[in-house]
């Protein structure tokens, strides 16, 4: 019986950390936009829709910075031919991340450099999750507080499926957090590239 209950107990301790993370994406894919209103407006890249609603989430809303990370200078001017000038966001260049969790470290680099105290995470609303748990960890401790858009089209940036947990892509973004945090660590102990801090 006495190794039963240990069995159990340990079962439980493997469990807990998926259990938790269940719990967190739950949570965050149940939460409503919140107002286009942030000091740094942080798109991660990945598709083009995303850098598009960024230069019409920044039109509509209330932002100091924008920057596209993973974007390289001419993309960058490239939208702007396209889109134009942002309406009052100040752009920043983040042209080295290759995966969500350098997004995540790079721009929380920048918001330090440029004293911001909020940022706003624009990505894919399964995307999201994982974003927003990576983006808070680049910044824990800092007092910059993380909120997170999620996007599924240009034209209705919260239209998620009823039933969101049962969406292949969030099940892959579960798995794919537990590498993200491999790499996180592995990229903390490296020597950051050179960012793009001055404005664009």
């Amino acid at each position: 019986m006495r190794g039963l209950r240990r069995v159990a107990a340990a079962a439980g301790l493997l469990a807990l950390p998926f259990v938790l993370e269940a719990a967190w994406f739950a949570r965050v894919l149940a939460t409503p936009a919140p107002p286009p209103r942030a000091d740094l407006l942080a798109v991660y890249g990945g598709d083009y829709q995303r850098y598009a609603s960024g230069w019409t989430l920044e039109r509509a809303g209330t932002f100091r910075y924008l920057v596209f990370s993973d974007a390289s200078p001419g993309f960058v001017a490239e939208m702007e031919r396209h889109f134009g000038r942002p309406r009052r966001a100040t752009l920043l260049l983040e042209p080295n991340a290759r995966n969500t969790s350098q997004n995540a470290r790079y721009v929380a680099r920048l918001a330090e450099a440029h004293g911001c105290r909020s940022l706003m995470v624009l990505t894919s609303w399964w995307h999201l999750p994982r974003a927003l748990f990576l983006t808070r960890l680049a910044l824990l401790g800092r007092g910059i507080r993380v909120l997170g858009w999620p996007l599924a089209s240009a034209s209705a940036p919260d239209d998620r499926p009823a039933s969101v947990l049962g969406d292949p892509r969030v099940w892959e973004e579960g798995l794919r957090l537990w590498g993200s945090l491999a790499t996180f660590w592995s990229d903390t102990r490296r020597t950051d590239p050179g960012l793009g801090l001055l404005p664009y």
